[in-house]
C-alpha cells in the first residue's frame, strides 16, 4: 500500500511539474547459447571437458535504466547464468543496482551495486554480441571471482581537441564466492572435489582512460583487503622433520607439528594496463595486462597475466587470434612443487594420510602455469547479433588451478584443445 501511494506521488508530480521531473526508461536484454568441449576427460575452467557442456558461455539478462528528475537516474540488471557456489546449477543474480546522478555532461556519480572497472570489457563481459572472441581468455578474466561491489563511483571526461580524457574513481565491497579444487579424499579432514570459500573484498582505485579516433587506452591501479568470511587464510606451511632427510609439510592442524600459519587476510595491490588499437583498415590490435601485488600469505593468486589479439573485420566476417599467458611468481610455483612431491615412506605411522594431505595442501596455493593461443571468427547474422567459432589450446607447465586435476594425479605438462560454438543477441 505504501509503494502504490509512493508511486501515485511521483506521478502525480510528474504530471504536474514537468519541468521540474521527468521519467524516462529504456528495457534492454543480452543472452547467449554457447556449447564448448575439449579432448580430456579432467574439466577446464569449471565446466568444460570431453562430455561438452552449455553452462560455461550459458548466460541471458535484462536490464531497465530509468531517468527521474532530468539529471538522475537508475539502473538494475538482472542475471541468470551458472552459480558461483554450485557446479551443476544455474542461479538468478543482480549484477548491477544502482542510482546515478550527473551534474553536468561530463561529470557522473554512481551508488549501489556496480562493476569494478578491472577490464576493457568489464561493463560488457557478460554480452557476447558486444564483442568478437567466443570466450575473453581466462588467462585474463579470472582476476578476481566477482567483478561487482556495492559502494560508490564517479567518473570525469575531459575533451582535448579530438581527444577524450576520463578519471573514474570507485570505492566499496562485495562478498565472493571463490572457488578450490580438491584432488584427494583425507579421512575425517577432507572430502575430494570443488570447495567454495566465501571471500569479503574491500576497496578502491582509480581508472584512466584515453579515447582518440584509433586507439582506446587504459591504466588501472586497485588497492584493496580480501579476507575470509569465516576463518582464516593459511600463510604458509611449516616443515615437520621425522627423520634425517624425512619430513613432510603441515597443511592442516590436524597434523602434528607446531601450526599452520594462518592470515586474517590479503592486501592485493592490482595494475592494469590494455589497450585497443586500429592499426589500419579492417585491422585492430587488443591487449591487456595485469600485475597482481598481494601481502599476507604465500598462497593466495598473484604474479602477471594478459593477452594480445589481432582481428580482421572483414564485411561481415571478423577472425581472430589471441596468445594469453597467466604464471605466478617462481618462489610460489617453487613451494607449490615442494608440498606436492613430498612423500613419507610408508612405515612412518599415518604416511597414507600424511602423503594425501601433501596434496591437499598443494591445492590451497593457488599458482598458476599455463598459456593460451586461440584462433576464431565472428560472423554478424544482424547489428545485434553474432555467431562465433573458436578453437582454443591452452598449456599447463606446472600448475593451474583452473584445472580440475583427478586423485592421485598431477596438473603439470597437460594440453586442453577446447572446441566452443556460440550465438548472442542483444535487444532493446
Amino acid at each position: 500500500m505504501r509503494l502504490s501511494r509512493a508511486f501515485l506521488v511521483v506521478s502525480a508530480l510528474c504530471g504536474a511539474t514537468p519541468s521540474l521531473a521527468q521519467f524516462d526508461y529504456a528495457l534492454s536484454g543480452f543472452g547467449t547459447v554457447g556449447y564448448a568441449t575439449s579432448n580430456r576427460s579432467e574439466t577446464y575452467d569449471r565446466y568444460i571437458n570431453d562430455r561438452g557442456t552449455f553452462m560455461r558461455d550459458s548466460v541471458v539478462g535484462m536490464q531497465i535504466d530509468a531517468k527521474v528528475f532530468r539529471d538522475f537516474g537508475a539502473t538494475v540488471q538482472v542475471k541468470g547464468a551458472p552459480a558461483t557456489n554450485k557446479d551443476s546449477r544455474y542461479e538468478l543474480s543482480v549484477p548491477w543496482a544502482f542510482v546515478s546522478w550527473r551534474p553536468r555532461d561530463d561529470t557522473l556519480f554512481r551508488i549501489g551495486k556496480q562493476r569494478i572497472p578491472y577490464y576493457l570489457y568489464s561493463e560488457s563481459f557478460d554480452v557476447g554480441a558486444s564483442y568478437d572472441f567466443a570466450r575473453l581468455p581466462i588467462e585474463m578474466y579470472s582476476l578476481a571471482p566477482s567483478n561487482d561491489f556495492i559502494g560508490a563511483s564517479f567518473g570525469h571526461t575531459w575533451h582535448v581537441r579530438d581527444t577524450e580524457w576520463s578519471l573514474d574513481g570507485y570505492y566499496g565491497r562485495n562478498t565472493n564466492d571463490f572457488r578450490v579444487w580438491a584432488r584427494d579424499p583425507i579421512p575425517d579432514v577432507q572430502t575430494p572435489g570443488a570447495q567454495i570459500l566465501r571471500l569479503i573484498f574491500k576497496g578502491g582505485g582509480l581508472v584512466l582512460t584515453y579515447k582518440d579516433q584509433d586507439r582506446l587506452l587504459r591504466l588501472g591501479v586497485l588497492r584493496a583487503s580480501v579476507r575470509p568470511a569465516n576463518g582464516a587464510l593459511p600463510a604458509s606451511f611449516p616443515f615437520v622433520s621425522v627423520a634425517p632427510g624425512v619430513g613432510y609439510y603441515q597443511v592442516s592442524n590436524a597434523l602434528p607439528g607446531p601450526g599452520v600459519e594462518t592470515s586474517p587476510g590479503v592486501m592485493n595491490t592490482l595494475i592494469t594496463v590494455g589497450a585497443n588499437v586500429t592499426l589500419s583498415r579492417g585491422v585492430t590490435a587488443i591487449g591487456e595486462f595485469a600485475r597482481d601485488i598481494a601481502s599476507g600469505t604465500q598462497l593466495s593468486p598473484r604474479g602477471n597475466r594478459g593477452y594480445a589479439a589481432l582481428l580482421w573485420h572483414v564485411d561481415r566476417w571478423t577472425p581472430y587470434a589471441y596468445y594469453a599467458f597467466l604464471k605466478s611468481p617462481r618462489e610460489q610455483r617453487d613451494l607449490y612443487a615442494a608440498v606436492d612431491d613430498n612423500t613419507v615412506p610408508s612405515f612412518i605411522p599415518g604416511a597414507a594420510v600424511i602423503n594425501a594431505s601433501q596434496r591437499a595442501g598443494a591445492d590451497q596455493n593457488i599458482a598458476f602455469d599455463q598459456s593460451s593461443w586461440a584462433a576464431g571468427a565472428s560472423y554478424s547474422l544482424t547489428a545485434t547479433s553474432k555467431f562465433k567459432g573458436e578453437f582454443l589450446r591452452t598449456r599447463v607447465r606446472s600448475v593451474s588451478q583452473l584445472l580440475d586435476v583427478v586423485p592421485g594425479d598431477t596438473p603439470r605438462n597437460k594440453t586442453i584443445n577446447t572446441w566452443s560454438l556460440s550465438y548472442s543477441i542483444v535487444f532493446q
